[in-house]
């Protein structure tokens, strides 16, 4: 009983020193783990202080970098297939710039011709040396550049041409060669045949409706052109034939042309 007793206390004491033990080395490896984690924040504290800045690190890279052998420079042409052979000869290719680089250039379509309209050439004559009268009849009305009274108008006005009796009917002629201007009909002056005579522009006035010749016609000197039958301003005087000179537009006394 004794015995046993005593070997119970002992395993009693075994246990409690064991416990004892596992406490001590327990508390063996908290601080263990608290030094070093001490120990690690102090390092990465003193490290940062230490480390370079990126103005210092940036020189040091660049003083520690080796500065590239200058290199005979490569003329870069305007060409860039040149440039590249040029490059390749010198164990380097040169870098060509976009607007270095050949540009598709626009090619013009050539443009269409527009056709050039013909214009038909004006008749020619040969100009007369002389102009005669268009009807053989006498002068009835002198020219007048100042105003004098008119019968049928019942007014003064001036009289820019000269009347010629002639019978009512009576064919007109062309004074000379020339070429018809124009055929139309004047409130006043009635049916008219405009014809050019070399440096003089004749108007016949007063004829009838039919018109002998058209606008381009080439006449000659005593052609028949129309025929006598009155012009309105004058209808109150006797059957005439009205006829009006000008030269560079301006009125001229027929009877100064006439031969």
């Amino acid at each position: 009983m004794a015995m046993h007793f005593k070997k119970q206390e002992k395993t009693e004491a075994e246990r409690k020193k064991s416990t004892e033990r596992r406490g001590f080395y327990l508390a063996l490896a908290v601080c263990l783990t608290a030094i070093g984690i001490a120990a690690w924040s102090t390092y990465d504290t003193v490290s940062g202080f230490l480390e370079p800045t990126g103005s210092e690190s940036s020189a040091s890279s660049a003083a520690s970098t080796p500065r590239p052998t200058p290199e005979a420079s490569v003329p870069v042409d305007d060409d860039p297939e040149s440039a590249v052979s040029a490059g390749h000869a010198q164990g380097t290719v040169p870098e060509v710039s976009a607007s270095t680089e050949a540009e598709p250039q626009e090619v013009n379509a050539p443009a269409e011709e527009t056709p050039v309209e013909e214009t038909a050439a004006e008749p020619t004559y040969t100009v007369s040396e002389t102009l005669t009268r268009p009807v053989p009849g006498e002068v009835m009305t002198e020219f007048s550049d100042t105003p004098v009274y008119s019968e049928t108008m019942r007014d003064y006005r001036v009289h820019a041409g000269t009347d010629y009796t002639a019978a009512h009917g009576e064919t007109v002629h062309a004074c000379a060669n020339g070429i018809v201007k124009e055929t139309h009909t004047d409130m006043l002056r009635g049916n008219m045949i405009v014809i050019e005579h070399g440096d003089y522009e004749v108007r016949y006035c007063g004829l009838g409706e039919t018109f002998l010749v058209h606008e381009g016609d080439v006449v000659t000197a005593g052609q028949d052109i129309g025929s006598v039958t009155a012009a309105p301003f004058e209808s109150a005087l006797d059957s005439h034939l009205h006829i009006e000179v000008t030269r560079n537009g301006e009125p001229v006394d027929p009877e100064s042309v006439f031969g």
